[in-house]
């Protein structure tokens, strides 16, 4: 793992699992890059840019079969049917969550930051160039992963 990743695992290790365990009392389990498969072409995908106060975007891959559990745990008290599009909001939610907590856990307090829309797909994801760093998960023995990429968004270290 290249050194600007390795100080960033801990605090996305803590954002991811936090989120996925509140929202759909799922245990989330890091796995070493090695032990993890890369994004599948079926895999679902959303990025969220990260507009200030440095450039770079998150994006979070996830097995389908994950997404669709997620989202019936989510949703299926108050939904007979979830689609394609509701199994997108969940995504575009749940990373959404993800970056406000990573972020907030890296940042100065007080720090504000501003984040763009998020944009979904399926099948590798295309990111900005390097560098970029993924950490990889495994929930109800299903992968996925998020990547933080763009060197402005990477060079942020927590000074408070």
């Amino acid at each position: 793992m290249a050194p600007e990743c390795a100080s960033w695992q801990e605090g996305m290790i803590q954002a991811v699992t936090a989120t996925i365990e509140n929202l759909a009392f799922t245990e989330v389990l890091p796995q070493a890059p090695g032990e993890a498969p890369p994004p599948a072409a079926d895999w679902p995908w959303t990025r969220l840019p990260v507009r200030e106060p440095a450039a770079g975007e998150l994006c979070l891959a996830m097995s389908p079969d994950l997404l669709a559990g997620l989202a019936a745990t989510v949703y299926g008290p108050v939904m007979g049917e979830i689609g394609p599009a509701q199994e997108n909001d969940l995504l575009a939610e749940i990373l959404n969550t993800i970056a406000g907590r990573f972020l907030a856990d890296i940042l100065p307090p007080g720090e504000v930051f501003r984040l763009g829309l998020p944009e979904a797909g399926s099948g590798p994801p295309a990111l900005p160039g390097p560098p970029a760093c993924t950490c990889h998960f495994v929930a109800e023995d299903e992968p996925f992963a998020v990547t933080v990429a763009g060197a402005a968004l990477l060079a942020l270290r927590q000074t408070g």
